[in-house]
């Protein structure tokens, strides 16, 4: 190690700089897209974590209009109007009316509002991109797709991309019934988790606490909190999505990597033929 390397300047105007530098980057670029990383939103079904989730979104885009939305849910305010295409190794995103290409200064220039991407499988984390401007990404029942059953076949690619949000302007919002069900390298990438309940399905109380340190005890995740969130539903909240729609699961290829589901109809076969030959 070269230890004179890792000391620098104490000099403290570079505070002030500092400062400076922030404050005229951020006039520099007004709408840069500023959430980041991976956020859970966790509770068992009634909790309200698909109508806390979809709020969360709605309210995001709202103060970040030039966001680009991909997700699995059926949103009434972001119809599916875009998709997005491989050529030549990078996405391309595609009016779904019109086929013609969607570029960032579209978005901005008015000429596109609310492009809406329904989300088909892990290739969307990498494929769709759109520069300062963001991709938010909200996935419902994301253990489905990336459940602790499956943990050691991840690929890594698709670890990459989830930690390099950050860099790419992505954020990523999903729910799960159960967080622990979620894989364990993704969980090390959580750091926002929102424990979601409600009262008489009218109050929603939700705790936001910190996925870094969680762990689960005796069954239930004990983990520190950061913050507590009040809101009472309305009709529009649930006039937004459709809360009996049934998620699935996406078998499309990750980097040509195939993810098979597994046969239902042969586990059953198979547990009808033990439990017959237990009987005989």
């Amino acid at each position: 190690m070269y230890s004179q390397a890792l000391d620098d300047s104490l000099n403290p105007r570079n505070v002030f700089r500092l400062h400076k530098w922030r404050a005229d980057f951020r006039k520099a670029h007004p709408h840069m897209f500023g959430p980041i990383g991976t956020m859970i939103f966790c509770g068992s079904q009634g909790k309200g974590k698909t109508l806390s989730g979809v709020n969360y979104v709605c309210n995001t885009l709202r103060d970040y209009p030039f966001a680009i939305l991909v997700t699995n849910v059926a949103i009434k305010d972001y119809p599916f109007n875009a998709y997005y295409k491989v050529v030549k190794g990078q996405g391309v995103i595609f009016d779904k009316a019109t086929d013609d290409i969607i570029t960032s200064a579209d978005i901005v220039s008015g000429k596109y509002k609310r492009v809406c991407i329904e989300y088909d499988g892990l290739d969307t984390l990498k494929y769709v991109c759109n520069g300062e401007y963001g991709v938010l990404y909200f996935i419902d029942e994301l253990h489905l797709e990336l459940n602790s059953l499956e943990s050691k076949n991840i690929d890594i690619d698709v670890m990459t991309e989830i930690s390099q949000q950050r860099k790419q302007r992505k954020h990523i919002v999903g729910t799960s019934q159960i967080y622990m069900r979620l894989a364990k390298p993704l969980r090390e990438q959580i750091f926002d988790v929102i424990i979601c309940n409600n009262f008489f399905h009218c109050l929603q109380f939700n705790k936001a606490i910190n996925g870094e340190t969680a762990v689960e005890k005796d069954g239930k995740l004990d983990a520190e909190v950061i913050s507590r969130h009040f809101f009472f539903h309305t009709p529009e909240m649930y006039d937004r999505f459709d809360t009996f729609a049934k998620m699935k699961r996406y078998n499309k290829e990750w980097q040509g990597h195939k993810r098979e589901s597994p046969d239902v109809y042969k586990l059953e076969r198979s547990l009808y033929q033990c439990q017959k030959s237990s009987k005989s």
